[in-house]
């Protein structure tokens, strides 16, 4: 009835107030007939329990007469709730901006051992821009009589299986041989399918240095007695 009618000022009471003033905007611009009087926009809206949800607001504004005297008669128009899409967008920007920002290197390749992602951390470490790598086959950074590990890291990888702190060397840009941890996991599709696989390596090199300083003081030591 007229007295359950959704009115233009009922809607603003429950925009954001954040987004408020650009979806006034976003709706006087399709009023004057910009666009053709297609209106597109996304924006929260905020609940009586006090819940914020993320709306596609999506509309056309019909209007009639020609010239000065052309005026706005009508505005048909849907909400679509994109919740679920935003947060998922959100989680996504945080995990892009906590791999671009690691200290390891953080790598994924295909099924097929291509390379498809390489951060900064992996530039460090090896040496190597993305550019360079980025469609380059993993075995690269592996020395010629360690590459039995990558066809047994595939083969756990297949089968949803995690390798964590796998000890290894890789070869850097200029040669060298890094002491390096990694952490494998694979990567599934939307349907749980395995798609791709996604490398963490930290270098241990230091570390591994330590240990057989610590390991040749011992032996001193034990002979010494």
């Amino acid at each position: 009835g007229a007295e359950n009618a959704i009115t233009y000022p009922l809607i603003l009471e429950c925009i954001h107030p954040f987004d408020k003033d650009d979806f006034t905007a976003q709706v006087q611009r399709a009023l004057t007939g910009d666009n053709n009087g297609l209106f597109h926009y996304e924006h929260r809206v905020c609940g009586p329990d006090g819940s914020e949800h993320w709306l596609h607001s999506q509309g056309q504004v019909y209007f009639e007469g020609e010239g000065p005297a052309r005026r706005p008669v009508r505005f048909v128009g849907v909400n679509r709730d994109i919740t679920e899409e935003k947060e998922a967008e959100l989680v996504s920007a945080r995990l892009a901006a906590i791999v671009a920002s690691s200290e390891d290197a953080v790598i994924s390749k295909d099924l097929e051992g291509r390379i498809l992602s390489w951060n900064a951390g992996a530039q460090r470490l090896f040496g190597f821009s993305d550019d360079e790598m980025i469609g380059q086959p993993i075995t690269r950074l592996i020395p010629p009589e360690l590459l039995h590990e990558e066809r047994l890291i595939q083969m756990s990888l297949a089968k949803g299986e995690h390798l964590d702190h796998f000890e290894t060397t890789r070869l850097t840009k200029d040669g060298r041989r890094v002491a390096v941890s990694l952490t494998v996991s694979p990567i599934h599709d939307q349907h749980g399918k395995v798609v791709g696989i996604s490398k963490i390596a930290r270098d241990i090199t230091e570390r591994k240095r330590a240990e057989e300083a610590l390991r040749a003081s011992e032996e001193r030591l034990r002979l010494a007695l």
